[in-house]
């Protein structure tokens, strides 16, 4: 399948304004190591992962589960396919120019694969931010979803984790958060919100974290701790639920790289997210 929908291109213009930002800071500012509220005020350009609270589909076609269809694997194989969840497994992201506040963008979305993996289906997809005008490219993203009829797998403990990471914190993802989330980035994937849904349907015991939040989370803290990031590749290694508190931990670089894990802070070996970020 691969290469076979490069042709499929999806556009997404917005005016980038300040209020999801603040929205956004103003849920996890104050459990940060520094308030992030500080040095904010006239701020004209977004940090990295920022650009995650733009350039969202709003599309009216929805899946069973609540989100968008035009992406799944029975939309671009034109195939009777359906799943009983879906999951943001991993990504990168390459920050190459600072998006500004005040100014107008396009996201373009392509379709890099569509891949069948024993009874799963992956589906990449790279997304570039430009400027129309100048047609300068800002941030370079892909991301990977998987389509599984599987059952949650059991929270299962890593073969190695991070020793001695230089700086962490601990974070609650509070299911209020994760439904403003949500809204702030029109995703409507029941998964995050339905709480019938969630046990009944996909056999999860409450609302899910999303996994851009995990990862946008991740990136506001090493911005915290002057970690000036150019790039972040990360994977989502087992579902986070809501209302649980994680344990941010960033190593120190070596040549340029950081390590950076989402993880229990009770069990060091329970990771949620692991991240390598290149540093700027």
């Amino acid at each position: 399948m691969n290469g076979a929908h490069s042709a499929l291109k999806w556009g997404f213009k917005e005016l980038v304004s300040d209020a999801p930002l603040t929205r956004f800071q103003s849920m996890v500012s104050e459990r940060m190591p520094l308030k992030l509220t500080q040095g904010h005020t006239g701020l004209q350009t977004l940090s990295p992962g920022d650009h995650l609270l733009y350039f969202n589909p709003q599309r009216e076609t929805l899946d069973v589960d609540g989100y968008f269809k035009y992406q799944t694997p029975a939309a671009l194989l034109h195939r009777p396919l359906a799943f009983k969840r879906r999951m943001w497994a991993l990504g990168a992201m390459s920050f190459k120019n600072p998006l500004r506040i005040g100014h107008s963008y396009e996201c373009i979305e392509t379709i890099k694969f569509v891949k069948k993996i024993r009874q799963d289906y992956y589906v990449g997809i790279n997304r570039q931010i430009f400027e129309p005008s100048s047609n300068v490219s800002f941030v370079d993203e892909f991301r990977t979803l998987v389509y599984t009829d599987s059952a949650p797998a059991p929270i299962s403990p890593a073969a190695a984790h991070m020793q001695n990471p230089v700086s962490s914190v601990r974070l609650t993802f509070y299911e209020s958060d994760v439904f403003r989330y949500s809204s702030l980035t029109f995703n409507p994937h029941r998964v995050h919100w339905d709480h019938k849904y969630c046990t009944e349907v996909e056999g999860y015991s409450s609302p899910i974290v999303q996994g851009p939040f995990i990862v946008h989370a991740l990136l506001k803290y090493a911005q915290c701790l002057g970690v000036r990031v150019g790039a972040v590749k990360y994977k989502n290694s087992q579902y986070l639920s809501s209302g649980s508190t994680v344990e941010m931990c960033i190593a120190a670089p070596v040549e340029g790289r950081c390590e950076a894990h989402v993880r229990d802070p009770q069990a060091p070996n329970i990771i949620f997210c692991k991240a390598s970020l290149t540093l700027a």
